[in-house]
């Protein structure tokens, strides 16, 4: 579980480097200059959606290698506690996942500009709340043991 906390901390980090390239370049085209690096976000959003996919998967090895061990939703209240929050932060995850792919793709495709920066900046916020969730998730699961 520790590794998937640095890989959702790592996924924060390029998102807000995708948000910032966003607003720089709405800056610039807003003076009527065209930046250098036009699409500085989508390499950003592209390493944020991988990180992304990354925690789930890591996720569902994690699941794996607690049934592999005996360890079940009706094993106990501890392991049932542990998989409803871990799955619905999961499940959470995966529809900000979608909201990722969603900005990747009107910045792949060069949308409207105005459109692209509320649907990263809504996304960014979203994708961090799941990561501090997830933080305070780790945090209680830790002490819980």
């Amino acid at each position: 579980m520790l590794i998937n906390t640095l890989v959702l901390g790592l996924s924060s980090l390029t998102l807000e480097f995708a948000r910032r390239g966003m607003v720089r370049k709405m800056e610039f085209t807003s003076m009527g200059i065209v930046p250098v690096r036009w699409q500085t976000e989508v390499g950003w959003l592209a390493g944020t959606a991988a990180l992304g996919i990354g925690f789930l998967v890591g996720q569902i090895t994690v699941w794996q290698f607690l049934r592999g061990q005996g360890v079940y939703m009706s094993y106990d209240i501890t392991g049932s506690m542990f998989y409803l929050m871990t799955g619905l932060h999961a499940i959470h995850l995966a529809g900000g996942l979608i909201a990722l792919l969603y900005a990747l793709g009107g910045s792949w495709f060069m949308l409207n500009l105005s459109w692209q920066r509320v649907v990263l900046e809504t996304t960014s916020w979203y994708w961090h709340c799941m990561g501090l969730l997830w933080v305070g998730i780790f945090v209680m699961l830790y002490f819980v043991n």
